[in-house]
């Protein structure tokens, strides 16, 4: 097997030349290469990390709120002045981050 490039999969094995997965297992001439090519010189490149998740709606609605003490204070401002902020506010954030359907 030619080895152009090697990388550390997190599964604990290899991917060699971007397409071809090797286990860990030293009975194998697959693995032997690689470990040939290590002692050649040649350095493996680390794993990709993991992705990163997309935050859930319930999540991102979560964040956008803010604290329930600013929003009681935001209601009691609310109140004094006779203005809307705070259900404006709820609704803008529920607007942004709608909770996803549910099939029947």
């Amino acid at each position: 097997m030619k080895i152009n490039t090697c990388k550390i999969l997190t599964d604990c094995g290899w991917l060699v030349n971007g397409r071809h997965r090797v286990p860990d297992d030293a009975d194998n001439s697959d693995y032997q290469a690689i470990q040939q090519w290590i002692a050649d010189g040649n350095t493996p490149a680390d794993a990709d990390p993991p992705p990163v998740p997309e935050p859930s709606w319930i999540n991102s609605r979560i964040a956008a709120y803010g604290s329930v003490g600013d929003q009681l204070d935001q209601q009691y401002w609310d109140i004094l002045n006779d203005t809307t902020v705070w259900p404006d506010h709820i609704a803008k954030v529920k607007s942004d981050y709608p909770k996803p359907e549910v099939p029947e």
